[in-house]
């Protein structure tokens, strides 16, 4: 059975600007060779920066842009250590977590030709960073991409941080900072504002009579002493003599509501005593 056709108008369909653009589309566009584009969107050497800005700009605007999964898969694995303390004892309630944000992007990493390797450690004993690392680095015979790492770093630690950093292993550090390593990056908070943050969020939430337990951890870690720096800190903004911090100190674990707040008296301490020794007069606020 035929059937017939009828078209009242004709409806143009508007054919989209083509969006698979290739590297050599880009290059093409800027002048330039493929090497080139590749270079400078790899950001590699050998491209001036006024050939780089404009080979970005026309990816941008072609809508290029480059596969770095598939340019990982091309060259050879990289290798990178990835090394905190073990999560276990005290350390499990900070660094489980950090075990857990890292092996959640194992997978991420695997697709970008990346094999980590993991090196736990014992924060509490020396040498564990340094023999794990070194037993790493013989392995392969130095041939490691990059290191990342976090947690509290003895002597010898920070030594074999320099022996990488020597051998331009790029270093990217999580939570405490290094002495005198030149790392990639550090990855932290504000350990001073994290202290006031967390002292005026749980303050809020006391009605005045509940008891806090302050467990200030291992002084060594730079976050740990720049909690309690931050108090220190906050009692000197507030006026209070150096005489008094140790003494305020130990309120504050007592009684962690408590806010201190210094007023000048004009008074010496045996000026004080001495009026306060009269019968019915006292220099003590009775509220």
């Amino acid at each position: 059975e035929l059937y017939s056709l009828q078209f009242d108008e004709v409806v143009q369909i508007p054919v989209p600007y083509p969006t698979d653009f290739s590297q050599h589309d880009v290059a093409q566009a800027a002048g330039v060779s493929g090497g080139t584009v590749h270079n400078a969107l790899y950001g590699k050497k050998g491209v001036s920066d006024a050939v780089r800005k404009n080979i970005l700009r026309i990816s941008e605007e072609l809508g290029y842009k480059p596969n770095m999964v598939a340019s990982a898969l091309k060259r050879k694995p990289r290798k990178i250590i990835v090394s905190f303390p073990e999560p276990k004892g005290d350390n499990r309630y900070y660094f489980t977590y950090l075990w857990k944000g890292y092996r959640g992007f194992q997978e991420e990493l695997l697709s970008y030709n990346i094999e980590a390797i993991e090196v736990p450690y014992n924060d509490t004993r020396e040498k564990s960073f340094t023999a794990g690392i070194m037993q790493v680095l013989r392995q392969f015979d130095n041939q490691i991409d990059g290191i990342i790492t976090g947690g509290r770093f003895f002597e010898d630690a920070l030594a074999t941080l320099k022996y990488m950093e020597k051998r331009h292993i790029p270093i990217v550090l999580v939570s405490e900072e290094a002495t005198n390593i030149n790392c990639l990056s550090c990855i932290q908070s504000n350990h001073t504002t994290d202290g006031r943050l967390a002292a005026e969020l749980l303050s809020s939430q006391l009605r005045g009579k509940e008891k806090i337990l302050i467990c200030a951890g291992d002084m060594l870690l730079p976050s740990n002493r720049l909690n309690a720096e931050g108090f220190e800190a906050y009692l000197k903004e507030q006026g209070f003599p150096q005489s008094y911090w140790s003494g305020l100190k130990t309120l504050h674990a007592m009684y962690p509501e408590w806010v201190f707040k210094a007023q000048p008296t004009g008074f010496d301490w045996d000026y004080a005593v001495d009026q306060e020794t009269v019968i019915g007069k006292s220099l003590v606020q009775s509220t």
